[in-house]
């Protein structure tokens, strides 16, 4: 695709000097809300919440917009598996609406409307065009502001709403290829006779390898470190167990019989 079939972007590199928001056409929400997500990144490196807030605060007030209404977070929510659920940002998508007809009385952060979002980066917000599209439609008609770090679109917009579409649609690409290659990869431990890594500990495999990774607690969404299991590995204590329901199954006792 040629550089002249696309729309100028609107991103605007970071610096700490006040943006001018309305010279380029953006119109300044009365109340915007912050939306972030905690995730770990290809590196294993992690921003918190608190960091991406701190840092979408800083670029507010760079483009004039007032102190955010209401902050949403869903620490470890995948963006980009549809069937998963992320309870803050049903709520924010319920203040988005132009209609108001999605609102929750009694539900501080969702009982009232929002004109603007800022988010730390598009990838926590959207990893699926279905996500974007339903912001879109629920925006729809709404000069609803779009700010990251990095720079402001307008949902309104249709040159923005193109090149929102084209972000979303490769945000999905890669996440698609990296399932794709862990479920491969998954293949290749189960053909090669080799326990999946992670998850919950099959009972007689498992042994402590010594090393710590750190994983998010899904409620703190704090850091914490958890010891690093190798699935290969037998429990000698309990695989003795399973040896005897396997020797009692094979003499004809039921299953449920042999656990008993």
């Amino acid at each position: 695709m040629s550089s002249s079939t696309v729309p100028e972007q609107r991103w605007h590199a970071r610096s700490e000097k006040p943006i001018a928001a309305k010279a380029q056409g953006l119109s300044v929400p009365s109340r915007p809300c912050f939306y972030g997500r905690l995730s770990f990144a290809p590196d294993g490196s992690v921003e918190k919440v608190e960091r991406q807030e701190a840092d979408g605060r800083s670029m507010g007030e760079r483009l004039g917009w007032p102190p955010f209404c209401c902050v949403y977070v869903d620490n470890s929510r995948s963006a980009w598996q549809r069937n998963r659920n992320r309870p803050d940002w049903d709520r924010m998508l319920a203040t988005m609406d132009a209609t108001e007809a999605h609102l929750v009385p009694g539900d501080s952060k969702a009982d009232h409307v929002h004109d603007g979002i800022m988010v730390y980066h598009g990838d926590r917000l959207i990893r699926q065009p279905y996500d974007l599209e339903l912001l879109l439609n629920l925006a729809d008609q709404r000069h609803v502001p779009l700010a990251s770090v990095s720079g402001v679109r307008n949902l309104a917009s249709p040159d923005d709403r193109f090149i929102l579409r084209i972000e979303a649609a490769q945000a999905c690409r890669q996440s698609d290829d990296t399932s794709r290659r862990v479920r491969r990869g998954l293949l290749a431990n189960a053909q090669k006779g080799r326990m999946k890594w992670g998850g919950v500990r099959t009972f007689g495999w498992g042994v402590p390898t010594g090393e710590v990774r750190k994983v998010i607690d899904q409620k703190t969404g704090e850091i914490i470190e958890k010891p690093v299991i190798d699935m290969n590995k037998v429990v000698d204590d309990e695989i003795k167990y399973l040896r005897e329901c396997g020797l009692l199954v094979l003499a004809g006792l039921s299953g449920r019989g042999a656990l008993a």
